[in-house]
């Protein structure tokens, strides 16, 4: 596994809106339709991941890239409101939620998100000191 990521935990608006426009972009082309004919509640569509971000992003940054899409599962299902307490998920008789069908795709799309934004705000930073 890798070392805990130094970056701070709490992830800005906008990183947030990144993350869960390419997670809807991944489950798009995952189901090969641009739109639903109508737009499923939570668990069966992006809106309600907002709730799990951190714990994916979290997954993803602590995990080595095999590991990754495991540890989404691992992390994100305890906090999903439709799993009961003995760990029973009512959702995987119909192959689960989008999180659980999508999380092979999903990890390495968070990746790269991630990764660019760490370059970007790195080379922000760099400006930033050659300035002072």
């Amino acid at each position: 596994m890798n070392q805990k990521s130094t970056q701070p935990s709490a992830l800005t608006p906008a990183l947030r809106r990144r993350i869960i426009g390419v997670i809807a972009s991944v489950v798009r082309r995952t189901f090969q339709h641009t739109r639903p004919p109508s737009v499923p509640a939570y668990p069966d569509a992006i809106p309600g991941i907002d709730g799990h971000i951190d714990d994916l992003v979290r997954a993803v940054r602590e995990s080595d890239p095999p590991d990754r899409a495991k540890e989404i599962v691992k992390n994100s299902c305890p906090a999903c409101p439709h799993q009961y307490p003995s760990r029973y998920c009512p959702l995987q008789a119909r192959g689960g939620c989008v999180l659980y069908r999508c999380a092979d795709h999903i990890a390495p799309a968070i990746a790269t998100v991630l990764e660019e934004f760490d370059r970007e705000s790195s080379a922000s930073d760099s400006r930033e000191v050659c300035h002072d």
